[in-house]
């Protein structure tokens, strides 16, 4: 940067402070920096364009230069005559482009079955896909030809875009309800494509339908196991229970202890809380997690239906967990730490969004054979009949995917976390709109924010 270029400070500036020290990030790039409070101060010259020949003082030392450099590399400050959103957009444009070429697809995930033998209270699945059309088609279950016919579409993007690595994921509804067809694409998988592809593979599951033979297959095939525990025992069957009303909490442990006599131990398991169960949640559950040698407890926050309680006392409860945590190494993760975690990335040098659907880099298979851009949704993007249409521009994908452009969405325009939220998960807005509550929508949007914030002060606590 020419030290005579005239230089404004970006109106799009966030920061966070501590006692000594802030940091800084720019709301639509990231490009996060720690800073001095006098550095932050200083930054308040460039309210006005004016040339760093100018700010610099004449026995300045090349470490002031150097950090304001950064600062000019961080769009934190930056041509007084420069763009920012119009940069984003045709950056954001091109990658665009990039993703309807198929070039950005990674992941498969596949719904084997649209069937659950629980019934839990929060259940998104069906609480976004009863009222629509997708469960009232017929065809609950994947035939093993319709799976077969997406990973070899799937492989084919890989092999043509020079990918090595394939990424399938096994979900529904209960997975297990239909293990045939699981274990024959698992089977088809190695044979067909695993001399040309690294295969790696995720199972969503409650655990109760896992048995000795499943676990061993499991293994065998390195299956890597997610499933879901909502507390301890009164926690958990307060908002995970069967289709009769009964608890799950001993249907789940039987399932693990199922993989930990197969030698394919849990490594960690996924609560989400609702107002139900938040009363219930406390430290005891990472005590749970040591106690059966776990590293990662993932407490993920029912933002659509959450209602009752305040946003405030949820994020105080997360953060003492994750405090709690990480005296034991365990680490707390959830939705809410996805803003956080892109901020480390630039939406200019990176694919930053809040998940691979939104990001161009995932196709999701539902049983009837029609894509969708995650599991949850009711909104129809292809069919796996019509795999030649799919990336074409202006379809059902394109619309999709330019609807989730950063920087595109009116509802996120000024948000501090606008570029590294990218508009969050894009379910909950589906069921919110569905279902005209888009003050919940709201609430979520201040959750993750407001998590933002207390992440990003820990993260100024522990330097």
């Amino acid at each position: 940067m020419d030290i005579h270029t005239p230089l404004r400070k970006s109106d799009y500036i966030q920061s966070v402070s501590g006692r000594s020290q802030a940091i800084i990030w720019h709301s639509l790039f990231g490009c996060p920096k720690v800073v001095s409070m006098s550095a932050l101060d200083f930054l308040k010259i460039f309210n006005t364009p004016c040339t760093l020949a100018e700010v610099l003082p004449a026995d300045s030392d090349e470490s002031l230069t150097q950090a304001l450099q950064e600062l000019v590399l961080g769009y934190l400050i930056l041509p007084a005559d420069l763009d920012e959103r119009l940069l984003l957009r045709n950056v954001c444009s091109a990658r665009t482009g990039c993703a309807l070429r198929g070039a950005m697809i990674s992941n498969l995930s596949l719904i084997v079955s649209e069937v659950c033998n629980f019934r839990c209270k929060y259940c998104i699945h069906f609480n976004n896909l009863e009222p629509s059309s997708r469960l009232l088609n017929p065809t609950k279950f994947m035939a093993f030809e319709v799976a077969k016919q997406a990973v070899d579409y799937y492989t084919g993007l890989l092999r043509s875009t020079g990918k090595e690595k394939a990424e399938i994921n096994f979900g529904g509804g209960e997975p297990l309800l239909n293990w045939s067809v699981i274990e024959s694409v698992l089977d088809y998988c190695r044979g067909a494509h695993g001399s040309e592809f690294d295969l790696s593979f995720t199972l969503n599951t409650n655990a109760s339908l896992i048995t000795r033979g499943i676990a061993n297959s499991l293994r065998h095939h390195q299956v890597r196991v997610a499933t879901s525990l909502d507390g301890l025992r009164e926690g958990n069957d307060s908002v995970r229970m069967t289709k009769a009303g009964a608890g799950t909490f001993e249907l789940v442990l039987r399932g693990m202890d199922l993989l930990l006599a197969a030698n394919y131990p849990v490594d960690g398991f996924a609560a989400t809380i609702t107002d139900d169960n938040f009363p219930l949640l406390d430290r005891r559950l990472i005590d749970y997690a040591r106690d059966r040698g776990m590293s990662e407890v993932r407490v993920d926050v029912d933002v659509i239906q959450m209602v009752a309680t305040p946003v405030e006392e949820v994020v105080e409860k997360l953060y003492d967990l994750i405090c709690y945590a990480e005296s034991y190494g365990i680490s707390v993760t959830g939705f809410w730490a996805r803003p956080a975690e892109n901020l480390n990335e630039s939406v200019l040098e990176s694919d930053v969004a809040f998940c691979g659907a939104a990001r161009g880099s995932s196709i999701c298979v539902a049983p009837s054979g029609m894509i969708y851009p995650c599991g949850y949704s009711t909104v129809a993007i292809g069919s796996i009949d019509a795999t030649d249409a799919f990336f074409n521009a202006g379809g059902a994908y394109h619309k999709f995917l330019v609807g989730r452009e950063v920087g595109g969405m009116s509802m996120c325009l000024g948000c501090p976390i606008e570029g590294m939220c990218a508009g969050g998960c894009n379910i909950t807005i589906e069921y919110g709109q569905s279902f005209g509550n888009l003050t919940a929508v709201e609430k979520r949007c201040k959750f993750y924010r407001q998590m933002t914030e207390k992440l990003l002060l820990h993260q100024l606590k522990s330097l």
